[in-house]
């Protein structure tokens, strides 16, 4: 399940306990009455309250509150013996749920993310599914106050058993119509989203830890630096000393004229991280056979994009051959002229980034 959808069921879930007592109300007032329907119903949320308290110790504060509403609202329905008291608590309690997110949408969104760690503390948001849930949540604030309304409306003008039907899963209702025309919607758009880019290489968007969490375009991932991807680097040392660079070349859209890496590339759609590295160096290099070592994998974020980086590097005891259709030149520099020329604006400033960091893991290692 997509985790953005699995955070909207998990508020929708949080509902389902004070659900219960209220199904159970409708079945005992047309058994017993409508004064002892009350009275099992709040009775049955006390039970609730209790098994759930005694049974996870560190009960869910939205749960308790929520059974301890409709114990309240029952007790106070009884002694007034007017069951509109009890009627209204579901609008009662999804209106604190709607003042929760209309507060993290208008006021403070950052409360959305806090909210959505608590439920999944190992994953990471990107800036596209930032986007994503803001939406949703959006979608999921006026879906639950227009459900208020109606439940207000129910519980005063309509019959026990329609606001029976509104209150208990008419929220569910509303959610599920809403979920499918989503779906629907969402993949008529990739289709036209995919016609649109059919003659483009398209890339996997990953996490920080690199593993995929969808697809885009190269053009797109290029436009919106929240949309990680995985590229390779691969520096190439000579047996004898110093290490091949590449000189880019000058009609490239992202730092032309430019020292760089002497290997480097995107991990296009479904290829794994060891097969783009083979794959680049035969492409620009003409090397196949050789053993890279990797050494580090780091987030290089610019203006344009975002790339997770994985470094790998190799030793040569030949002079490998270029493509001039893929670099300007290529040549073997010392170590002491790389360090002479840093910050002349001579070498990228990933390559200058990258160099204090290989010069570290190396000498370490």
């Amino acid at each position: 399940m997509n985790p953005l959808n699995a955070n909207k069921f998990g508020i929708l879930k949080q509902l389902l306990p004070g659900i219960v007592p209220l199904l159970v109300y409708i079945i005992a007032d047309a058994v017993f009455g409508e004064l002892w329907g009350m009275v099992i119903a709040a009775g049955l949320s006390v039970v609730e309250f209790c098994v759930i308290f005694f049974r996870s110790k560190v009960a869910d504060k939205f749960v308790l509150f929520d059974l301890a509403l409709v114990a309240i609202f029952g007790g106070i329905s009884i002694i007034s013996n007017n069951p509109i008291f009890f009627k209204l608590k579901p609008a009662i309690i999804e209106l604190t749920l709607v003042l929760f997110l209309g507060i993290a949408l208008f006021v403070n969104i950052s409360i959305l993310t806090k909210f959505f760690y608590r439920y999944f503390p190992t994953m990471k948001l990107t800036e596209l599914q930032m986007e994503q849930m803001h939406k949703s949540i959006t979608w999921l604030f006026w879906i639950i106050c227009f459900h208020i309304l109606t439940i207000v409306y129910s519980a005063y003008l309509l019959p026990k058993e329609i606001w029976a039907f509104i209150s208990s899963i008419g929220l569910y209702l509303l959610f599920g119509i809403w979920f499918c025309f989503e779906l629907l919607n969402k993949k008529k758009k990739q289709k036209k989203y995919e016609k649109q880019y059919q003659n483009e290489e398209w890339l996997d968007l990953v996490d920080k830890d690199g593993n995929k969490i969808g697809e885009a375009p190269r053009s797109v991932c290029h436009s919106r630096p929240g949309l990680l991807h995985s590229v390779v680097h691969l520096h190439i040392f000579s047996k004898n000393g110093g290490i091949y660079l590449q000189h880019r070349n000058i009609d490239r859209l992202v730092q032309p004229g430019k020292w760089d890496s002497a290997v480097g590339g995107h991990v296009a759609r479904g290829e794994t991280i060891q097969t783009a590295l083979f794959r680049e160096a035969n492409e620009e290099v003409g090397i196949e056979n050789f053993k890279p070592q990797p050494i580090f994998r780091y987030v290089w974020q610019t203006e344009v994009e975002s790339e997770l980086v994985h470094t790998f590097v190799t030793v040569l005891d030949f002079e490998p051959k270029f493509d001039k259709s893929e670099m300007d030149d290529f040549k073997l520099w010392k170590i002491a002229d790389i360090k002479r020329n840093l910050g002349k604006n001579i070498f990228t400033p990933n390559f200058e980034h990258e160099f204090k960091l290989l010069e570290k893991a190396l000498n370490n290692g």
